[in-house]
């Protein structure tokens, strides 16, 4: 994994399967392998996860997809247009765009890009065993 810049680590709707799939695949089809972040939470936000980094956080499962470095740039313009990012420091930022270490399943890590969560997460959100599923169960006062 010699390209950092050629990596998105994907926690949420985007992986594969899931109803959001097609939107990593739009510019480009990625490589996906099974891999985690660390010191992280993942909170239910609804129709979808934000994963934010804690001091008490743990592993967030996800995948990482890694993309000709030449359609990088596309690729990320469109995850931005999905996930609510308007570039750095924009208040309106539905999340941030970071680059952060992976792990891949056999302990090789790498950095990757990683759509953190940059508004107030709601109350009784956080998914314990940090693993997003379409099928999770909407936390009281959300709405679907």
């Amino acid at each position: 994994m010699s390209d950092i810049h050629s990596h998105v680590f994907v926690y949420g709707t985007l992986k594969p399967g899931h109803r959001n799939a097609a939107w990593a695949s739009a510019v480009a089809q990625p490589q996906a392998q099974p891999a985690s972040i660390g010191s992280a939470e993942l909170h239910h936000l609804g129709r979808y996860p934000g994963l934010v980094f804690a001091e008490t956080g743990e592993q967030v499962q996800g995948y990482l997809y890694t993309y000709p470095p030449a359609q990088l740039d596309a690729v990320l313009a469109k995850m931005d247009e999905l996930e609510g990012y308007r570039g750095p420091q924009h208040p309106e930022n539905l999340y941030t765009r970071e680059l952060r270490e992976v792990t891949l399943v056999d302990g090789t890590a790498c950095m990757a890009w990683v759509y953190v969560y940059a508004q107030p997460l709601p109350p009784e959100s956080l998914i314990e065993d940090g693993r997003w599923r379409d099928d999770l169960p909407v936390p009281q006062g959300e709405s679907a």
